[in-house]
């Protein structure tokens, strides 16, 4: 571990910390604390917000019903729901093109069940949100991840009238190639938008892919790599979202796909992601 505090201006440097890939951790005191995971090692860009002190944090509850019937959805207890931060300068259009679908693939995480779970609830609830602009983010089992709002925190520190028209989900499959055709195994495969935020998002995870030369796992913001015939599926993904797919390998240049808006239930399996471009050695 490695230690350091920030200067005047908030900026600070962290020399020797070894593998490609690092957690951040800030503790400011009465000012907040932050947690940034899955740092490349050689950043100079790196920007860490603080999450609030304990007082000023809000909540949110809401109700999810099956998109179609109309039905109550209940909620189990290991549902993935979270809050994503939104600019207050960030309009709609790049909220729901841009953002977003930077975050339609959840990050991949471990949970430990011990004891008797409890029953499913009516409602699902976030605490401990910032006094911010944000949206929520709620994926329940065998639907489709569904995005909310935004809501503004500042305005009232408790939101209990949200709700989720859940989908069925869909799902894309296809294969990644080089320029001659040929399937490229264990490329690193997911969804980003369209504008600046995605293309400093593709750039981040191409950063990583890069640091790693190929060797390792799934990553936890890229959970989808190609298999040995270069095919990829990612299944549970939202629908009435611009999409568009991305392929990232240590050997290529990233690859970009067409947009794709996905309907409920619709899966894709036709589509083609080619690495055209081999990076300089």
């Amino acid at each position: 571990d490695a230690s350091v505090t920030t200067d005047g201006d908030g900026r600070f440097r962290l020399d020797d910390v070894g593998p490609a890939l690092v957690a951040v951790a800030v503790d400011a005191g009465a000012r907040g604390t932050a947690e940034v995971s899955s740092v490349a090692t050689g950043r100079d860009d790196l920007v860490i917000q603080l999450d609030p002190p304990e007082g000023t944090l809000g909540t949110i509850v809401g109700r999810a019903y099956d998109a179609e019937s109309g039905a109550l959805v209940r909620v189990p207890w290991y549902a993935d729901v979270d809050v994503l931060t939104v600019d207050d300068d960030l309009p709609l259009d790049a909220v729901f093109g841009d953002l977003l679908p930077n975050h339609a693939v959840p990050i991949s995480r471990q949970q430990m069940d011990m004891g008797d779970a409890p029953p499913p609830a009516e409602t699902f609830r976030v605490d401990r949100v910032p006094p911010r602009r944000v949206v929520v983010r709620l994926r329940l089992p065998y639907r489709a991840p569904v995005f909310l709002g935004p809501y503004d925190l500042r305005e009232r520190r408790r939101v209990e009238d949200v709700v989720a028209r859940v989908p069925a989900p869909a799902r894309i499959e296809g294969v990644v190639v080089d320029a001659a055709g040929a399937p490229v195994p264990f490329a690193y495969v997911g969804v980003t938008g369209t504008g600046p935020r995605s293309r400093e998002a593709v750039d981040e995870h191409d950063t990583v892919v890069r640091a790693l030369g190929g060797r390792g796992a799934p990553l936890p913001a890229l959970p989808h790599r190609t298999d040995r015939d270069g095919r990829f599926t990612i299944g549970a993904l939202p629908v009435g979202l611009p999409l568009r797919l991305v392929a990232l390998h240590a050997t290529f240049r990233p690859a970009l796909g067409d947009v794709l808006t996905l309907a409920p239930g619709e899966t894709r399996d036709d589509l083609t992601l080619r690495l055209r471009v081999e990076r300089e050695r």
